[in-house]
């Protein structure tokens, strides 16, 4: 399971295509956001960036929101959204390591 470790956290989504061409995919635009698990109140979030067909991998550095508090061991949920609609493109499980609080 990956850790969030500071207030400026770095994730990197590899670009899965559907098909055997690139092209067959359309480019979107994401965000990468972290929600906690119980409450789903967003404490990081990314710039947005677009992904297009022919692209292996991005890299997001994310944010603390300024409002955010967590404790240390806070089950975590890591979104990559689009940004169009909002819609959950890839989640998975961290844990922040570290309390979240005036980072």
């Amino acid at each position: 399971m990956p850790q969030v470790l500071g207030a400026r956290t770095k994730v990197t989504l590899k670009v899965l295509r559907e098909g055997l061409f690139g092209d067959q995919n359309l480019s979107r635009e994401v965000e990468v956001v972290i929600l906690e698990a119980q409450t789903r109140n967003v404490l990081f979030r990314s710039e947005r960036q677009a992904v297009i067909p022919t692209q292996e991998q991005l890299i997001f550095t994310l944010k603390a929101l300024d409002e955010a508090k967590a404790d240390r061991g806070t089950r975590l949920i890591v979104e990559v959204r689009d940004t169009r609609n909002e819609e959950i493109i890839a989640e998975t499980e961290s844990v922040l390591m570290k309390a979240l609080e005036g980072w």
